[in-house]
């Protein structure tokens, strides 16, 4: 019978996380990666598709829906990017302060003579 530590479970939420880390990072590889690709498509394909879909691929704003995203992305990652900043701003704030206490010249204990 094994008995549980509270070391154990942090292992388990420390790889939790860094498994959640990893596969947010492989969703936006994807995303980035399917934005990359360009999209080019031939007179064959195009035929197919309005043959299959009908009047219901002309309902479909993909002009809007794209402009949209890439608005999103643009308005997120911006937020992102202020938001790691200041994130960085406090950290180096942080350190700063850390280094002015190490470095201040300590005042020595006055000595009493209570003899």
């Amino acid at each position: 019978m094994r008995t549980s530590r509270s070391g154990d479970s942090a292992v388990m939420n420390y790889s939790l996380l860094l498994e959640v880390i990893i596969f947010v990072s492989l969703g936006a590889m994807v995303l980035i990666l399917a934005r990359a690709l360009p999209r080019v498509e031939d007179e064959s394909m195009a035929a197919r598709r309005e043959r299959k879909l009908g009047e219901k691929s002309a309902i479909l704003p993909l002009e809007k829906i794209d402009a949209a995203i890439n608005v999103f992305l643009h308005k997120t990652l911006r937020k992102l990017k202020v938001f790691v900043m200041k994130i960085d701003n406090a950290i180096s704030d942080k350190l700063r302060s850390f280094n002015k206490k190490e470095t201040a010249p300590k005042a020595l204990p006055e000595k009493t003579d209570s003899q």
